[in-house]
């Protein structure tokens, strides 16, 4: 399994260099680390085509956006969102994955950056780092929600900002279960916000302390079954 390193005195030294903080006007630092071998052609191509800067003042705007996007506006106990003052981007090798985030931390592939000639490899990274920064500020229903759910909400999250490549995206109707994740489950949520402004953030309010499919009944007047196949029928393939 990766693993996103954890600050410790000889990481700090040995990268001292390559960190970047940028302060922030939301009160939460986005320091950009890079790990990966610097003479790699990701972290090259990163430098020149992207940046840390650029990286840091997109992580701020994403939070802003995640935060209003899922009706955040007050951190601590009592509030909508988590309480974290730093959230940390690591530029790292991977063997597998695009991406990997633990708690307030996030990794994006430098070999990914590297190898990426889709589109516009900015416009990707962008849409890469919202989806993490919503992985990052989303509930999860204390680990009770399906995680296809946590995973749809991210990529809610990336398309509501216009951050999705034209294709290879899941379209309206796709897919075999609501939960089934990622780009599926994000047009699935894009169609029950059709019925309730701002449904997605009043969902994932409700998934604070806990998770129940009630809640889609609770929001929308259907069970999220029924909801399901109201959708697939809407959009019949």
């Amino acid at each position: 399994m990766e693993t996103i390193p954890r600050p410790n005195s000889l990481l700090l030294l040995l990268l001292n260099c390559l960190v970047l903080f940028i302060g922030s006007t939301n009160g939460v630092e986005y320091p950009v680390t890079i790990t990966a071998l610097n003479t790699s052609a990701g972290v090259q191509r990163f430098v020149r085509r992207i940046g840390k800067s650029y990286a840091s003042r997109r992580m701020e705007s994403g939070t802003n956006f995640i935060w209003k996007t899922l009706h955040q506006t007050a951190a601590g106990d009592d509030g909508e969102r988590k309480d974290y003052s730093r959230v940390e981007l690591f530029i790292q090798s991977m063997k597998q994955r695009r991406t990997y985030h633990v708690d307030n931390r996030i990794a994006i592939n430098s070999e990914y950056i590297g190898n990426y000639t889709a589109g516009n490899l900015k416009r990707e990274f962008t849409g890469l780092l919202y989806q993490q920064m919503a992985l990052v500020w989303a509930w999860d229903g204390v680990g009770q929600a399906p995680a296809g759910l946590v995973s749809g909400i991210a990529d809610y999250v990336r398309m509501r900002a216009h951050l999705v490549s034209r294709s290879g995206w899941a379209r309206p109707g796709d897919g075999e279960r609501w939960d089934q994740g990622n780009d599926v489950t994000a047009r699935f949520l894009e169609y029950c916000g059709k019925f309730k402004e701002g449904f997605v953030g009043e969902l994932n309010r409700k998934m604070k302390n806990g998770y129940s499919d009630d809640y889609f009944k609770e929001l929308l007047g259907k069970n999220v079954d029924r909801v399901w196949r109201d959708y697939k029928a809407r959009y019949p393939r």
